[in-house]
Parts: structure tokens; C-alpha cells; sequence
């Protein structure tokens, strides 16, 4: 069962709360950019999410009973990734790092580019197929540029080298240049 609330703050942005783990966020994401809902700004958590839509696109609430109507549960997992079929490309020009802090037993993925609509749930898809989890993330979008910062673990520690290493030739060889599927 999945949780909802749409808060209408003073403002230009709707809040949206979802109790949801994060691997089924890109499905709502999806659903929203479909749309043309602006997601401006995002606290996920592993079972969790905040979102700050752009208001003046509509009535986001009932979009969110309808996403939730619609019965995703099954249908999303049967078929597997969602529009982008677990490819994105980012621009050229994408700043993406990827390190282990000392002792901090996270890894953090942080990356900055020209923001476009559909992109976080873009990288979330992209995400889920890596076996790690998503422990926190922040995303704030500045005008017309995205930064984000995911903090992932594995066995609830940081991400090990060569994990590090691979996920860095998917976002560089991969996500940036558009060569293939992951």
C-alpha cells in the first residue's frame, strides 16, 4: 500500500510525500513527466520521498490517485524498466563523481548537468539495477542546472572499489555518450 499527501504551500511549489521504496519511485516519475510535472526539488529516502512540483501544471493530487489507481504494483514489475528501458543519456558536459568518504560506510554519487524533465526518475531507473541501496539523496534543480547527490550502500557499507570503478564506466562510457543499454 502506498501513502500520499500533496501539501499547497505559500509558495509556487506543491509538496508531495509518498511512503514508497525507491526503486518504484521511477514509475511515479515517469507517470508525472508524462504530464509535464516539474520536479524541481527531492529528499528521497530508502522507503520514502519528498518532491517539490513546480505549481501552475495542474491538479497533482488527482494524478497521484490515479498513478496509484492504476494498479502499478504489478504491471510495473512484471514489465520491467519504465520509458527510458534502462537508458538515459546525460550531457557531455555532466559532472559526475562517485567516492567513499572515511568511515562514512556510504558511498556518494553526485552529479551536475542541465536539468530536463523526466531526468530524476531517469537516473533512479538507472540506479535500481545496480544491487545496492539507495540510503538518502538530494535533489535541487537551479534554473535551468540539476545537482544531485545520492548516498548508496551495499550490506550497509560503503560500495567497494571495483563497484565504484564499474559505475563510473556506466555513467561515462555509457549514460554521458548514449552507446548502449546498461
Amino acid at each position: 500500500m502506498v501513502h500520499y499527501r500533496v501539501l499547497k504551500v505559500p509558495q509556487s511549489y506543491q509538496i508531495i510525500r509518498l511512503q514508497l521504496h525507491w526503486r518504484k519511485m521511477p514509475y511515479v516519475l515517469d507517470k508525472l513527466r508524462d504530464d509535464h510535472y516539474d520536479i524541481r526539488k527531492a529528499h528521497i529516502k530508502h522507503d520514502s520521498a519528498v518532491l517539490y512540483v513546480k505549481d501552475g501544471v495542474g491538479d497533482v493530487h488527482h494524478k497521484l490517485h490515479d498513478i496509484i489507481a492504476d494498479g502499478y504494483h504489478d504491471s510495473y514489475q512484471k514489465n520491467g524498466a519504465g520509458t527510458t528501458g534502462g537508458r538515459i543519456i546525460l550531457p557531455h558536459d555532466a559532472e559526475v563523481n562517485l567516492y567513499n568518504l572515511p568511515n562514512a560506510r556510504k558511498t556518494t554519487l553526485e552529479f551536475s548537468c542541465v536539468d530536463r524533465i523526466g531526468l530524476l526518475g531517469d537516473i533512479l531507473e538507472l540506479l535500481a539495477v545496480f544491487p545496492f541501496e539507495l540510503q538518502n539523496s538530494y535533489i535541487s534543480t537551479v534554473g535551468p542546472f540539476a545537482h544531485n547527490l545520492f548516498f548508496l550502500q551495499a550490506c550497509k557499507k560503503s560500495l567497494k572499489e571495483e563497484d565504484l570503478e564499474y559505475i563510473r564506466n556506466v555513467f561515462e562510457y555509457e549514460v554521458k555518450r548514449g552507446v548502449s543499454n546498461v
